[in-house]
């Protein structure tokens, strides 16, 4: 189904990529009109879900192969003009990143699997539903959508390839009387029937959640990604099939079966060499290349769908629910208490103990304790799943060897971030400004040959302070899996809920008494930082001039021996409290 490059003859590659032009335009009007906000999280699921499906391979007699798409079953849940962003966004990413298809052939590609195949499906199951039908009876029409629109899919491919001038000076190899009997016969008697039953079970199973088609609800969306992990985990059972899919031959393939490889394959079949071709990793293994490259194409496609999902939604978004009573608020106090700097010029003085800098520390602080209550993506996932499939990614980010993977997973983490409405400024300030940079200045004497032997790059003072080849790749390879694991790590935190948080680890059986010294830091952190904001607005409510550097200094160090004694003073407290109710 994946046309490679140097397959379609030119005018065949602009004729269908200025086909589905229209249709991406159609689409994405559509999405601005009926989509919402809470079928966003839907949208990358349902390309994760495609994306994984794919990877499933299942064997035929004479060495050939073929997978199920997906698209029917997007078709029917989230609509057909859903779909054919969604499969888009698939398709895209299985050619760039994993060879999957061609670059030429993308207007194809597209055209078979992200407009046929969800427009033909959405047709059967509109024409042949009823009111009031019931469950099994919808899953049944699903299926048989499913087995129409991949075999209308399949058929087209096969149009496309037939048509081309084959033999040695032409593209495709095989005429109509071949390329129709074989793909459309396969699909007939294997492929769409996988399709049929997936759409069928995964319909039955979704419905259950929702009366209507969609299922709009969280609720089954926890259960849709542990599927989707499900699947990822079995992936490698792809492996098993062997042989290559009918008119998706390399070179090499074409030359034992053919004696030569025709023309047009020869000049465009080499065209693009994607990072992880054929869902292989160098210096792994295939099963342990194909895991990496199913979490990689389940991350890429669900986040560009995200995004698209989030972008065609901005305008809908909902005001925050406190923004009216913070409103109300700042009318109610004095702008000498709300606007420091406007009312004090003086003040705007960069110095690190000035009452604006603490204002700034103190809105920061109340910010961090908003960010998991916030309506974004991350914040309505389950937090098992998600404390697992993080800590996982952070060990995988500290495992991979290639920088490729390690900057997509820092992308990765930097869009799920504005995802879940986390300021571009907290995730680059907490995972560039700190952790990057401090794992740079931690592995910086590695640079040098006298710790890592190699070829010189630049002799700072020959030959102590030599820069080498060797030292520059491993700090840099160091950096990028602090900076990968970081990322994930800081959207762990930023985004559930501390006492959410405390009750998953306790699912790990993390020991009780850790569990207990970070629920009583984390808590008195937080008190202590009130109880400073408290005393800080207060001064600033008694003053009328800007203090000298020096006072500031003074009052900010009685401020923190203050703290200090109060701090100790509450433990004694809390300590006795555990003591009188039998903690020993």
């Amino acid at each position: 189904m994946h046309i490679p490059d140097g397959y379609l003859n030119p005018p065949t590659c602009i004729a269908t990529f200025a086909v589905m032009v229209p249709v991406w335009a159609v689409a994405a009007k559509k999405l601005n009109t009926s989509l919402n906000t809470k079928q966003v999280p839907f949208l990358a699921s349902g390309a994760a879900f495609s994306f994984v499906l794919m990877m499933f391979n299942f064997p035929l007699p004479g060495g050939s192969s073929g997978h199920a798409v997906g698209g029917a079953l997007l078709a029917i849940l989230l609509g057909p003009w859903a779909a054919v962003s969604i499969l888009s966004v698939v398709i895209a990413i299985q050619a760039l990143l994993f060879h999957d298809g061609g670059l030429t052939t993308f207007g194809a590609n597209a055209f078979n699997m992200a407009f046929i195949l969800p427009m033909c499906s959405w047709f059967i199951y509109r024409s042949f539903i009823l009111t009031g039908d019931t469950i099994p009876r919808k899953a049944m029409i699903g299926g048989l959508s499913g087995y129409v629109g991949l075999t209308v899919s399949a058929f087209s491919t096969a149009v496309l390839l037939g048509i081309q001038p084959h033999g040695a000076a032409g593209y495709a190899p095989y005429p109509l009387s071949i390329t129709i009997p074989v793909m459309a016969g396969s699909h007939l008697l294997v492929f769409s029937w996988v399709e049929g039953l997936v759409t069928a079970f995964a319909l039955y199973w979704l419905l259950q959640y929702s009366d209507a088609d969609v299922p709009e609800s969280a609720h089954p969306l926890s259960k849709i990604w542990i599927g989707i992990v499900a699947l990822m985990l079995l992936s490698p059972l792809g492996l098993l099939a062997n042989g290559t899919a009918f008119g998706e031959w390399s070179g090499n393939e074409l030359k034992k079966l053919f004696g030569f490889i025709p023309a047009g394959i020869g000049k465009h079949g080499n065209l693009w060499h994607s990072p992880l071709a054929g869902y292989r990793l160098s210096n792994h293994s295939m099963i342990s290349g194909y895991l990496v490259s199913a979490l990689l194409g389940i991350l890429a496609t669900g986040l560009f769908a995200l995004l698209i999902g989030r972008i065609v939604t901005m305008k809908t978004d909902e005001k925050p629910e406190n923004a009216e009573v913070a409103h109300k608020t700042e009318d109610a106090l004095p702008g000498w208490l709300t606007n420091i700097e406007k009312f004090n010029p003086s003040l705007k003085k960069n110095h690190s103990y000035s009452p604006v800098n603490l204002t700034y520390f103190f809105a920061q602080t109340r910010e961090l304790e908003e960010f998991p209550k916030r309506k974004g993506f991350l914040q309505h996932q389950n937090p098992r799943i998600k404390t697992v499939l993080f800590i996982l990614l952070a060990f995988v980010s500290a495992w991979i060897s290639t920088p490729f993977i390690l900057f997509f997973f820092i992308s990765a983490a930097f869009f799920l971030s504005f995802a879940s409405k986390i300021p571009s400024r907290w995730f680059l300030k907490i995972v560039l400004g700190s952790m990057a940079v401090f794992t740079f200045f931690i592995a910086a004497p590695a640079l040098f040959s006298w710790a890592s032997p190699g070829k010189p790059l630049y002799a700072i003072f020959p030959p102590y302070l030599v820069i080498t080849r060797e030292g520059v790749l491993g700090v840099t390879l160091l950096v990028l899996r602090a900076t990968a694991a970081m990322g994930w790590t800081t959207l762990l935190t930023l985004t559930t809920p501390w006492h959410e948080l405390i009750e998953t680890f306790k699912l790990f059986r993390v020991p009780r008494v850790f569990l207990f010294i970070l629920e009583m830091t984390f808590r008195y952190i937080f008190l202590f930082v009130r109880l400073l904001e408290q005393m800080s607005f207060s001064k600033n409510a008694r003053i009328f001039s800007p203090l000298s550097l020096r006072k500031e200094q003074a009052w900010s160090v009685g401020r923190i021996a203050f703290l200090f004694k109060r701090s100790m003073d509450l433990s004694e407290q809390v300590y006795s409290a555990m003591i009188s109710r039998g903690y020993h």
